[in-house]
């Protein structure tokens, strides 16, 4: 197995942004060594990775490190007895039925904002309004509550600032920016205003979550995070940063609806062509419902190869649990493997044009050509828990404005080198109907 040289990786970093995972893996191999760990996109080895639980009992070094960062803390660092207990206590929340109990609300909420845009004329950020939405829905989905009441409202502004703060794109103060070299000393006084900066919003968090706690809340006639977490018997203190940091995993469909909806705005015949099969399989019924997938092949395909194209995460790393065999050597147990995510994804062994969005790809076919070559919501014990809540967010929110408006964008969508990304720099964009664009 090949060492990538870390100057190298940096330099072909800053050069080509994500594209670099792919270009690091042609040149090294699918497996290679770099920094301190192991890194792979070898679909066999992610197979092994995800699959065998021997390589998720424990949380690897790096997560551990990022659960010390304030507001950071919750199920995704943890491990044992506590991830039981919080995955178990959650997984109502979680269950089809109960998401698919939401879509109706999610339309009018989607509806609404729709209509807020639709005044604005130029709206000036895609992805800040779309995260807006994916609040709302999120407070009421995921929360309990509603949206419009005011200690609700007050711990939406909370998560969602603490979330912009940790994601803006000026590269001083990203603690995710692997092109970092030796000169990262030199932006100390940033990321120590970082650290600063999330315990401040942390506070914010917990201030807004107290307020809720004392207004002596009924629990709803459905499950909720607070409330199962409340009976897990978790204080106070851990239950904010959980609230925190569920928002913070919910966000990350955010991301992947904005880069959907950037990718119609500029493909109006794609566009056209899910309009006329939504109306076709579904005629006037809204909401789209999680079982319409079956009905709605090419929706389905875009949203498919949008998460491929757009993964919510550069990499995720696993401590191995027993010697693996990986890049013809055998890995001793305790080793820290990163599965490159963006590279699996967008290989050249495995895709066909990989960096083009080709959503005929997953027809009539919806499984990848290559097992485990695409695995978004990864797969195994630790696999996204809530891919059936981002799935149907995405489907909902996008059948619905996709009936009613084309959308315009009036600047390129930029993805920088961070390891979890966002756009670097806004998206102004407008509501059209497709009759107006289509003369």
């Amino acid at each position: 197995m090949q060492r990538a040289p870390e100057r190298v990786v940096r330099r072909i970093l800053r050069a080509q942004g994500q594209q670099a995972w792919v270009e690091l893996a042609l040149r090294y191999g699918r497996s290679f060594r770099f920094s301190t760990m192991v890194a792979t996109c070898e679909p066999a080895a992610v197979q092994a990775l995800l699959m065998d639980r021997a390589h998720a009992e424990v949380r690897p070094k790096v997560l551990r490190i990022m659960a010390k960062l304030p507001g950071a803390d919750g199920i995704l660092f943890m491990d044992g007895e506590p991830w039981l207990t919080r995955t178990r206590a959650v997984m109502p929340v979680f269950h089809q039925r109960n998401v698919d109990s939401y879509a109706g609300s999610l339309r009018e909420a989607t509806l609404v904002h729709i209509a807020r845009w639709e005044a604005q004329g130029r709206v000036p950020d895609l992805a800040d309004a779309v995260q807006q939405l994916g609040a709302a829905s999120v407070l009421r989905m995921g929360y309990g509550l509603d949206p419009d009441d005011p200690l609700a409202a007050r711990l939406g502004r909370a998560l969602v600032a603490y979330k912009q703060f940790t994601m803006r794109p000026e590269p001083r103060g990203r603690i995710d920016d692997v092109a970092a070299g030796p000169e990262k000393i030199l932006a100390l006084p940033w990321i120590i205003g970082t650290i600063v900066g999330m315990a401040r919003l942390t506070r914010d968090v917990r201030g807004a979550v107290r307020a809720i706690l004392r207004d002596a809340r009924t629990p709803g006639d459905r499950p909720d995070w607070i409330t199962r977490l409340q009976q897990a018997g978790l204080p106070e203190d851990a239950l904010a940063l959980e609230i925190n940091h569920f928002y913070g995993a919910f966000n990350a469909i955010d991301y992947v609806l904005t880069a959907a909806l950037n990718e119609l705005a500029r493909d109006h015949a794609l566009a056209a062509t899910l309009r006329e099969e939504i109306a076709g399989a579904l005629g006037d019924r809204e909401p789209a419902e999680h079982g319409d997938l079956l009905r709605l092949p090419r929706t389905h395909a875009f949203m498919l190869e949008v998460f491929r194209r757009y993964p919510v995460s550069t990499s995720v790393v696993r401590r191995t649990g027993k010697p693996i065999e990986l890049g013809g050597e055998t890995l001793p147990a305790g080793t820290q493997v990163a599965i490159l995510l963006h590279a699996l994804h967008h290989h050249p062994d495995f895709w066909d044009e990989p960096g083009r969005l080709k959503p005929e790809r997953w027809l009539p076919s919806l499984a990848p050509r290559v097992p485990y070559s695409y695995v978004p919501f990864l797969d195994g014990s630790r696999k996204c828990i809530g891919r059936g809540m981002a799935e149907m967010h995405m489907l909902v929110v996008l059948t619905t404005i996709i009936r009613r408006f084309d959308l315009r964008v009036f600047a390129d969508a930029i993805v920088p080198r961070y390891s979890i990304p966002r756009f670097a720099a806004p998206i102004p964009f407008s509501l059209q109907s497709p009759a107006s664009l289509a003369g």
